[in-house]
């Protein structure tokens, strides 16, 4: 069982958005994964800012990508670490 716990009036587009507005993540294009309906404004936010955002699982959504599940996310997100770091090698 999971429990979700926010301040009333925040929900994680709210966060996203305060996360990009500061320092390191000032202008950067963000990356956000979920799995469930509480991460569908997350998704919507990411998505006004052209960036990446991915629904792991079946079901609805605002997410531009799917995972179809939590390993090939992860497997996703190993590949794109592996790029990074051979651009910052070269």
């Amino acid at each position: 069982m999971v429990f979700e716990i926010r301040r009333d009036g925040n929900d994680k587009g709210c966060v996203i958005d305060a996360f990009l507005g500061e320092q390191p993540f000032l202008g950067r294009t963000p990356i956000f994964a979920g799995d469930d309906i509480t991460d569908e404004i997350g998704f919507s936010a990411v998505n006004v800012r052209e960036g990446i955002s991915i629904k792991i699982g079946e079901g609805s959504t605002l997410a531009r990508f799917r995972a179809e599940s939590v390993r090939e996310f992860h497997d996703w997100l190993g590949e794109l670490a592996a790029e990074t770091r051979e651009e910052h090698a070269v």
